[in-house]
């Protein structure tokens, strides 16, 4: 017995499978649970986050919109600026984070984070830390230079 697919089944089958949607110009598909952004070009784009979104390449400026999340695994060769009620994790790089309020994981390296309000969480490197909002070390982080040793590991510290 022969076995034929054919090519609009195929095509069905394999959308079917994934629930993360690519989107080239920042355009997402219907139906999609998380979107990733995949920049189509050498040069780098700025980034406006409406939706769940996985960021891969390489972008200038990102800002997350409120009761939105972002993971970025990519660089963001400038600012990111999460706004209030935003979630923005960090698993790639970034220059600068401005934290206006929502909830910042920084597991990458990131050199500079201004915390205006919101809570940042930091367990991978980070150079400079300034504002006033709340800012919280796992042991183990490193934060300008200097690794985090109080407490035990897996404990959460305030900064001091």
């Amino acid at each position: 017995m022969r076995f034929v697919l054919s090519l609009p089944s195929l095509f069905i089958l394999v959308t079917q499978v994934g629930v993360a949607c690519e989107v080239n110009g920042q355009t997402s598909r219907i139906g999609c649970t998380v979107t990733e952004v995949i920049p189509t070009t050498a040069w780098t784009q700025d980034l406006v986050v409406r939706e769940p979104t996985l960021v891969t390449g390489i972008f200038d400026h990102v800002t997350v919109v409120g009761s939105n999340q972002m993971t970025l695994t990519g660089t963001v060769r400038w600012t990111i600026t999460a706004e209030e009620s935003s979630r923005l994790v960090i698993r790639g790089m970034a220059q600068e984070i401005v934290n206006q309020g929502g909830l910042v994981e920084v597991r990458g390296m990131v050199d500079r984070i201004q915390v205006v309000s919101g809570q940042t969480k930091i367990q991978g490197t980070v150079g400079q830390v300034s504002g006033s909002g709340q800012v919280l070390v796992k042991h183990g982080a490193v934060v300008a230079g200097q690794r985090e040793r109080r407490g035990q590991p897996g404990d959460w510290l305030p900064l001091n």
